[in-house]
């Protein structure tokens, strides 16, 4: 007989930390199993819930996730039938990650950071874009409103799905133990605290970092750049725009995620509202924000 097989995806934007949660996960299954760790990390997780179910754990950017950037819509009826863990980061911090990582990296973008944030597309150098399945328009995830599209469609998964939840990358910088221990629950996955710990003591910046510059990863996306500005673990903090963008790209984010970003996310806008994440009034049920 068959084993039950659940599809969790844990899905982003790119930039929002996503490399990190996936190398937490990994270790997880590593040091629990003993499956080599796929250094392409690529192959995503398995792991088995406490009914005995097996879980196959993907880290996607989305179901046509271009289409929303541009849209702020959402296939619901796509989405219906897998469990979902949605990660969102700071719009600001994404957009700066994102510029330096199509510059510098990908090389599919020669703009300043003021362009690439307001979604200038004429510095978009498309024949530096290497992909394995062609992408037509893959620049359409360049700059804040896409950002701000992607965001705002995912509050409608979360209000509709009852297999879905929301977490911060800004949590787990905070308290990384507690938060994947938040999802594991929510997963119905039991892992030994000392395991836990340990999976994300290996799956530190630093640890991370060295890993990359080392060139121990063989995954496309963590390769070794041999440069400190087009890594893919470059920075690891929250709030770092603040240090990258003008005063006036400052001012002119804020005003745009005030007016355009849902107040689901008031974590981001002045006002603040819940500090992780939910409508500041009543949230949808099962939708109450951690504490």
């Amino acid at each position: 007989m068959q084993e039950p097989t659940v599809n969790v995806q844990h899905t982003s934007f790119p930039k929002s930390g996503s490399t990190w949660i996936r190398h937490i996960y990994a270790k997880i299954e590593n040091l629990q199993s003993g499956k080599e760790l796929d250094p392409t990390l690529e192959t995503g997780t398995e792991l088995v819930d406490k009914d005995g179910t097996k879980l196959r754990l993907r880290f996607p950017h989305g179901h046509q996730y271009l289409k929303t950037c541009v849209t702020g819509e959402l296939d619901l009826d796509y989405h219906a039938p897998n469990t979902h863990v949605i990660l969102f980061r700071d719009p600001r911090d994404v957009v700066v990650s994102f510029w330096y990582y199509a510059t510098y990296r990908q090389k599919t973008y020669s703009g300043t950071l003021s362009d690439f944030i307001r979604g200038n597309h004429d510095h978009v150098i498309p024949e530096n874009f290497v992909a394995k399945v062609p992408v037509p328009d893959f620049f359409q995830a360049y700059g804040l409103s896409a950002v701000i599209n992607y965001m705002n469609a995912y509050v409608a998964l979360l209000q509709t799905h009852k297999r879905s939840m929301d977490v911060y990358y800004e949590d787990f910088l905070g308290d990384t133990v507690d938060i994947v221990l938040k999802e594991l629950e929510f997963l119905n996955v039991e892992v030994a605290r000392d395991l836990l710990f340990r999976a994300v003591a290996e799956s530190s910046f630093e640890v991370m970092k060295n890993a990359e510059a080392s060139g121990q990863y063989q995954w496309e996306g963590l390769a070794s750049s041999g440069l400190e500005r087009s890594a893919k673990v470059r920075s690891g903090k929250a709030g770092g725009y603040r240090h990258e963008m003008s005063e006036a790209d400052i001012a002119w984010c804020d005003e745009r995620i005030e007016e355009q970003l849902t107040d689901y996310f008031g974590r981001y806008k002045k006002a603040g509202s819940s500090p992780a994440g939910g409508f500041p009034a009543t949230p949808p049920a099962g939708l109450e924000p951690a504490t």
